[in-house]
């Protein structure tokens, strides 16, 4: 099983007379693990709805070679929001899941849970989905729609409700899927980027950069997000990372006008 290509050309999505994406060209895969960042309202759930044929949209995407709404079978999505009945078990949940999946190669998801440290997730299958933590539930889901056999797995947030533990374990086991399938991911973590086989940064709906993280300047992000970032290297992976006590200093510490004890007077 391989992954396959996400083409995107001339890509417009409208809603209330408002422009909320526009791409004119972008490629991604077959196979790797690609980010989607940007901050808050930029449209980088509104893209990976494009590729999922969930919204109207001007220009061309294709999917596995097709359409979206062709390519359905292909695909497993991750949504930011946990909507799920609470009294449902995670088995129930996960057959939900493979619901209209293709048959066909099958991913080893013991082999791949084991080895990024999450085996302890089939535990849970007994449970009702509402008993479980946001983070267990966000795991469960993550497993079910990889358990498809996807050959495109879109994740919006799907680092959300985790710990850091959890993060890093998950974003292993992307990489590892990422072997066989095409992911394509949106994150506000973009410490990990570095793990990426591509980034694609959104700013007010069109992309600000697009390629390899390694070429991501660092003054980029901080036009497009408005605060200081430094880039780090650890063990030969780039990480960005706010330059949080520069942010803490300017932001936090300066008198706030006409607190008491600042020295500025009016006239």
């Amino acid at each position: 099983m391989t992954g396959c290509s996400v083409e995107i050309r001339s890509l417009r999505v409208e809603a209330s007379g408002k422009v909320l994406v526009e791409v004119e060209d972008l490629s991604l895969g077959p196979g790797g693990l690609h980010f989607i960042i940007g901050p808050n309202g930029a449209g980088k759930t509104t893209l990976l709805r494009s590729l999922l044929g969930l919204v109207r949209y001007q220009g061309v995407v294709k999917v596995c070679g097709t359409v979206p709404r062709d390519a359905r079978g292909w695909i497993s999505y991750i949504p930011a929001s946990i909507m799920v009945d609470p009294w449902a078990k995670v088995g129930e949940v996960r057959r939900a899941v493979l619901y209209g999946s293709r048959p066909g190669e099958r991913l080893n998801m013991d082999q791949l849970l084991g080895y990024v440290g999450l085996e302890w997730i089939r535990s849970l299958t007994g449970r009702r989905f509402g008993e479980l933590s946001s983070g267990e539930q966000r795991l469960t889901l993550i497993a079910a729609a990889m358990n498809r056999m996807p050959k495109l797995l879109v994740a919006d947030e799907p680092l959300s409700f985790l710990d850091m533990a959890n993060q890093i374990r998950v974003i292993g086991l992307l990489r590892e899927v990422s072997r066989q399938v095409t992911v394509v991911m949106t994150t506000h973590e973009i410490m990990y980027m570095g793990y990426a086989d591509t980034v694609t940064l959104i700013h007010k709906g069109s992309i600000a950069y697009s390629g390899p993280p390694s070429r991501l300047n660092t003054s980029i992000i901080e036009d497009v997000y408005g605060i200081k970032v430094m880039s780090v290297e650890i063990g030969g992976v780039r990480f960005l990372l706010p330059d949080t006590a520069q942010v803490v200093r300017e932001r936090f510490t300066a008198p706030v006008r006409g607190a008491r004890g600042s020295t500025q007077r009016s006239s």
